[in-house]
């Protein structure tokens, strides 16, 4: 099983939002609030209250990363630095669903 990196932005990764919620980088506010919704449909904790822990626990970690991209993306004031940096970062150390 893969290990899901630390959902805030570091030095060494940087965590692709765009990639999280399945949207292009041009995305506008509207698609950006459609994928949230589409993917916490999938992962939030109480769809899968009744899964397997494993199931559980993957989602609720995936959840966080799902909200932690709309709430940088749907702000002007996260997004514009936000994309400032991930034009500017490495590609190789861009993780594009979270994990390693």
């Amino acid at each position: 099983m893969t290990k899901f990196l630390t959902p805030v932005l570091g030095e060494d990764y940087l965590i692709d939002h765009y990639a999280i919620l399945g949207v292009p980088r041009n995305a506008n506010a509207d698609e950006i609030k459609s994928a949230y919704k589409e993917q916490m449909k999938q992962y939030h904790p109480d769809v899968v209250a009744r899964a397997a822990p494993e199931i559980q626990q993957d989602a609720e970690k995936r959840s966080k990363f799902i909200t932690l991209a709309y709430r940088t993306l749907s702000n002007s004031e996260n997004k514009v630095p936000y994309d400032e940096q991930l034009a500017n970062f490495d590609p190789m150390l861009i993780s594009d669903d979270g994990r390693e």
